[in-house]
């Protein structure tokens, strides 16, 4: 066997193992915000307001359940869970659209990177 050949054959050896170690695409680091939404005046219908958030869900943001709970005096708030991609969404973003939803205070409650 000449040198050219066990040149030819090592490289073939190379390409081989380096298409087992192929670079995988990097996923997309997720983001679970809770949020509290608290109606600012009464004339704030929350089950209409549920329906309202799920429209903001887009590339990056994936809206996920909601639930009314008591705040005080008989007024409720809602707790609206929201899941968005780092790389596009800010949570900045998200509580912008919320509140362009009406008369409603947003706050995020919990904030865990996934």
């Amino acid at each position: 066997m000449c040198i050219r050949d066990r040149y030819q054959r090592r490289v073939r050896g190379l390409c081989t193992l380096l298409s087992c170690y192929r670079i995988m695409p990097a996923k997309a680091a997720k983001t679970c915000m809770v949020v509290d939404i608290i109606p600012q005046g009464e004339d704030v219908e929350l089950e209409t307001l549920i329906e309202q958030i799920k429209t903001i869900a887009r590339d990056g943001i994936e809206v996920g359940e909601s639930s009314l709970e008591p705040l005080m005096f008989g007024a409720k708030k809602l707790v609206q869970l929201v899941i968005i991609e780092d790389d596009k969404i800010s949570s900045d973003l998200v509580v912008e659209l919320i509140q362009a939803l009406g008369d409603v205070g947003v706050e995020i409650v919990a904030f865990n990177t996934a």
